[in-house]
């Protein structure tokens, strides 16, 4: 019976941490947020040997492999609150990745072939929040990408020039051009494709393939890479160029078809053009 007893006390003696957790709900719950939470060694860094090796084992079938005269670069939520120092929830590998998001969107734009920023903005109250940041933002813990703000705007590098976004018009799911091949389409949630314009205005320039880049790998980008397997493109990301990448998660691509590119593949890829470009 002793032991008994002693295992009970043990058991709840577990639970009483958990259930003041719970009842103290007006506590800071910044969560991802926290910025010395996460450790500062970027994945990207610690583990580079993973990444190369995997880019051997891409599953390339007919179904798969990318139509160069056909493909979409897609450039997911590179806004300032999430890449610059300044922002208020900067990733901890912007210094890193950042700089290969502007350069892979260099090598696109002088191909002349279509490229897609795509971003996410939050009105400051958080009533348009996803459901794991609603009630923070909600308690004012923190506000990001809010529409009109310095912070929602594209990282200066990665555009064409000086860019304003027009948050009315992507918020009413409109489409901005800010370069001769180059567009602005706003997403109210992770997936690109839910609830957006992204699939008809891809559909629209005949685009079946397309490339990821950009921010941040386990979100935003995952859940874009989800839309875009559902609705049968053929799919490529650059991990080097995009943030919070890990191996399990880059594998998992690979098993849904995706293309694993290195920064050499990915500008060798670019030059590829046919003479079938993008219509304009």
């Amino acid at each position: 019976m002793t032991n008994k007893f002693a295992r009970l006390a043990i058991f709840y003696l577990m639970l009483v941490p958990a259930s003041l957790a719970h009842a103290d709900t007006s506590a800071t719950s910044a969560g991802f947020y926290d910025k010395n939470f996460y450790t500062k060694i970027p994945w990207t860094v610690s583990q580079k040997e993973k990444f190369d090796a995997l880019l051997e084992h891409n599953l390339k079938t007919p179904d798969t492999e990318l139509h160069r005269d056909k493909t979409a670069l897609l450039v997911i939520d590179t806004q300032n609150d999430w890449g610059t120092a300044k922002g208020s929830a900067p990733e901890t590998d912007i210094e890193i990745v950042v700089p290969k998001i502007a350069e892979q969107v260099k090598t696109w734009r002088e191909t002349g072939s279509l490229i897609v920023h795509i971003v996410r903005m939050y009105y400051a109250d958080g009533s348009d929040a996803d459901m794991s940041r609603k009630w923070q933002m909600e308690q004012g813990q923190f506000t990001m990408a809010v529409p009109g703000s310095w912070g929602s705007q594209l990282v200066a590098s990665t555009t064409p020039g000086p860019v304003e976004l027009d948050y009315k018009t992507l918020l009413d799911l409109g489409v901005q051009q800010i370069g001769p091949n180059e567009y602005v389409i706003y997403k109210p949630h992770y997936n690109g494709f839910d609830r957006s314009s992204l699939n008809d205005f891809l559909k629209s320039k005949d685009i079946d393939s397309v490339v990821f880049i950009g921010m941040t790998f386990p979100n935003c980008v995952r859940g874009t890479q989800y839309g875009a397997t559902d609705h049968h493109y053929r799919v490529a990301a650059v991990p080097e160029a995009i943030t919070q990448v890990y191996p399990g998660g880059l594998v998992a691509m690979q098993r849904q078809g995706v293309q694993l590119m290195s920064m050499g593949d990915f500008k060798e890829f670019a030059t590829q053009i046919s003479d079938t470009a993008v219509p304009q």
